[in-house]
């Protein structure tokens, strides 16, 4: 995730889902960098920050079928 914006973001809404400040504890509008999906590694997990809600997860799901072309 990050919190710098482009014309990246507005022209790929689907791929570069936005979060308000304060979802999942975030502390700042946030956008959830679906291109840099890998594997995960739990030793690179260094903090639980928060959860979303069903609605707030639904475009990083529906982001990520259309990126895998599911």
């Amino acid at each position: 995730m990050t919190t710098k914006s482009g014309d990246w973001v507005i022209q790929n809404p689907s791929l570069y889902p936005c979060l308000a400040a304060g979802v999942a504890n975030l502390p700042l509008d946030s956008i959830v960098l679906l291109d840099q999906l890998r594997c995960l590694d739990i030793k690179r997990i260094l903090a639980y920050q928060g959860t979303l809600t069903p609605e707030e997860y639904q475009p990083i799901a529906d982001g990520l079928k259309v990126m895998l072309r599911l």
